[in-house]
């Protein structure tokens, strides 16, 4: 009778780990859906963005610069976020252009010494 009932605490206990076993691979699988919905959703989020971005991204006339036609339209990418129009001048030399810049940018070369300007945000605003 002991050995019996040896045998069936032992079989308890196989089948507890067995079922903790179980309950862990349950679980790791639901954090795997969860994490995968939220990747998906993720990826949605940032696919929406990137055409929302793309259809608004603002345009400034580029003037006065190599890289630049004269009457030139570009579209702003990536940092370059304003749009800036800037004389320079060094000595009876006077120079301008206008183009896509980062806000930082048109914000210094707009108030130095020896450039003068604007910035601004709109389409063709400058």
């Amino acid at each position: 009778m002991y050995e019996v009932f040896c045998t069936l605490v032992q079989i308890k206990r196989k089948l507890a780990a067995q079922i903790r076993r179980i309950n862990n691979a349950v679980w790791q699988y639901k954090i795997c859906v969860q994490t995968g919905e939220n990747m998906k959703t993720v990826i949605l989020a940032l696919l929406v963005l990137v055409v929302v971005s793309q259809g608004e991204a603002l345009r400034c006339r580029c003037e006065g610069s190599k890289i630049c036609s004269s009457g030139r339209i570009e579209t702003c990418h990536g940092f370059k976020q304003v749009c800036g129009s800037i004389v320079t001048r060094a000595g009876p030399h006077v120079s301008f252009f206008k183009s896509c810049m980062s806000a930082d940018s048109c914000r210094q070369m707009s108030h130095s010494q020896v450039s003068s300007g604007y910035c601004c945000s709109q389409d063709l605003c400058n």
